[in-house]
């Protein structure tokens, strides 16, 4: 080899060597150069960005409560149907059979409540005679009783003088004769008495034996009412609504198609429907986040299918419990969607601002290296022109600044944007 071609390879030997570094002859050492920034004291806002996807604010999943063929459908999927819109059909012909006859059971109850009364109303009405007449006897009875008196003072009287012979006999045996029929009319006036008492007791029973009937029947009336009520609400389920607005999401029959009950198992559901006016963005808190998060707070939604769009919400509703698997909390954010632009499913991603940290150590995000999702990291920090690798502790980040928890000081010298190519001890130059 040539002298010039070999200084030649030495020549672009060094330089390769030297690359990305300053060379200092001389005798000065050689080092890479770097940027260093130092930690600040500052408010930064607690923020968390997990990702997510939309649900439906409501949705059901509608099966039949009584079996039969299906009659008639009124929706398919992708309609719009309002609270209380008839969706479909079922044509249950036996219940509307037992419909007619509980009606008519009904009715029957209600006319023999009619001629219980009526029983009572006569029962009554004969009390009232009975009660009538007993006071008519009674009345006899004591006619009865001074007809009699009188008689028996005429009587002994006129006996009295016969003895004297100051009258005839047969005079006496006249009054005598009259004197034991008022004797016998008193006896017949209590019997009638005693008669009409125990009619009138017998009307008592008949009104009791009469009202007891009226309450049967009116007890009767309400079980046949509600037989009737029952078989029509069965009845009326045949005929399926819908339970709020939404979209028909969902449709696994056809009409002629026959209906199974849910209580036999119907594996699947006639139709499926979902709210659409508004959705919910559910997301999972991490751990080191789940203390700060609250009903509320501000929040972002990004959905992948509608890149550049931002939705505003806030935190509708937290778990308050943290799954023991995932150690996540769910959260959920409600979002109007009267543009009907989003979709049950969408994917996406929620930016959650959580709280303000007014005064707080900050660090630029781009020091860190080795990041992990407990709360660690590590930076590079110039020491007497060497690196140091030095582990630090992190709290919230809002993509520019970081929260440093501990293992930094505002005098550090940490490097900024560290290459992947700097090692723990390597000499470096920090560039002015």
């Amino acid at each position: 080899m040539s002298k010039s071609k070999f200084l030649k390879t030495a020549t672009l030997a060094v330089a390769l060597a030297c690359f990305g570094q300053r060379c200092v002859i001389a005798g000065r050492p050689m080092g890479r150069e770097v940027d260093v920034v130092h930690a600040r004291k500052g408010a930064i806002e607690r923020t968390t960005t997990v990702p997510g996807s939309l649900i439906a604010d409501q949705s059901a999943r509608l099966f039949a409560k009584v079996s039969g063929y299906l009659k008639q459908l009124n929706v398919d999927i992708g309609d719009e149907v309002k609270a209380g819109d008839v969706l479909a059909v079922l044509d249950v012909p036996e219940l509307a059979k037992e419909v007619e006859h509980n009606a008519a059971a009904f009715e029957q109850a209600e006319s023999k409540v009619l001629q219980a009364k009526a029983r009572l109303a006569s029962a009554e009405a004969d009390r009232l005679a009975a009660d009538a007449r007993l006071s008519k006897d009674r009345a006899s009875l004591e006619d009865a009783q001074a007809i009699l008196v009188f008689r028996k003072q005429i009587y002994e009287r006129l006996k009295k003088l016969a003895g004297e012979r100051a009258i005839e006999q047969q005079v006496v045996d006249e009054k005598q004769e009259e004197y034991q029929a008022s004797i016998a009319a008193v006896d017949a006036a209590k019997a009638a008495i005693r008669s009409a008492e125990a009619d009138l007791a017998a009307t008592e029973a008949k009104i009791q034996v009469a009202a007891a009937d009226v309450k049967d029947a009116e007890a009767n009336v309400k079980v046949c009412r509600a037989t009737w009520e029952r078989s029509e609400v069965m009845l009326d389920y045949a005929t399926i609504r819908a339970p709020f607005s939404g979209a028909i999401t969902e449709r696994n029959f056809f009409a002629g198609d026959f209906i199974r009950a849910a209580e036999n198992q119907a594996l699947l559901p006639l139709l499926s429907l979902h709210a659409t006016d508004r959705l919910r963005a559910v997301v999972q808190v991490p751990d080191r986040d789940v203390p700060y998060a609250n009903p509320g707070d501000p929040a972002v939604v990004q959905i992948d299918a509608l890149p550049g769009r931002r939705f505003k919400a806030k935190i509708s509703r937290i778990a308050k419990f943290e799954s023991a698997e995932s150690r996540t909390m769910r959260a959920e954010i409600d979002l109007d969607n009267k543009d009907d632009e989003l979709r049950v499913g969408m994917y996406g991603r929620a930016t959650l601002h959580l709280q303000d940290i007014p005064d707080t150590l900050l660090l630029s995000s781009q020091c860190l290296i080795e990041r992990t999702q407990k709360g660690k990291a590590a930076v590079f920090v110039v020491h007497e022109g060497r690196l140091c690798k030095v582990d630090v502790h992190v709290g919230a980040d809002n993509g520019i600044d970081t929260e440093i928890l501990g293992g930094l000081t505002t005098a550090d010298e940490v490097v900024f944007r560290p290459s992947s190519e700097l090692r723990e001890g390597d000499r470096v130059i920090v560039r002015k």
